[in-house]
């Protein structure tokens, strides 16, 4: 979970190419949880797989870039749109809660921790 906040704080791929690129992660019950990189945000959500996260920065051109999560559980992707930060530092204990509990549908059928 952290390593999905630090990306969508520090990621140069996501703060420059938002909305386009996502850090994937990939979560298997037998295999855990596997890093698959930056891909593009419309393979993530077109394509279908196994479950999954997806992180990507986006904005509305109002405001600060805020987080976007997009989880895929059983082939059904659902996106989450967090707060954004004035100091654009999603790392805090507020992201972590709201991250761990978008993803706890995925986490809890995975032997290792995110």
């Amino acid at each position: 979970m952290r390593f999905l906040l630090n990306e969508l704080s520090h990621g140069p791929e996501l703060w420059h190419q938002r909305s386009y690129l996502a850090r994937v992660v990939h979560v298997d019950g037998d295999r855990g949880i596997s890093d698959e990189g930056i891909l593009p945000l419309s393979y993530f959500i077109d394509a279908g797989g196994p479950d999954a996260v997806a992180v990507a920065l986006e904005s509305n051109g109002q405001g600060d870039p805020y987080p976007a999560v997009y989880l895929r559980k059983n082939g059904v992707v659902s996106e989450r749109l967090l707060a954004p930060h004035p100091l654009l530092d999603f790392t805090g204990t507020q992201y972590q809660r709201e991250l761990g509990g978008i993803l706890d549908p995925v986490l809890s059928a995975s032997p290792s921790p995110a």
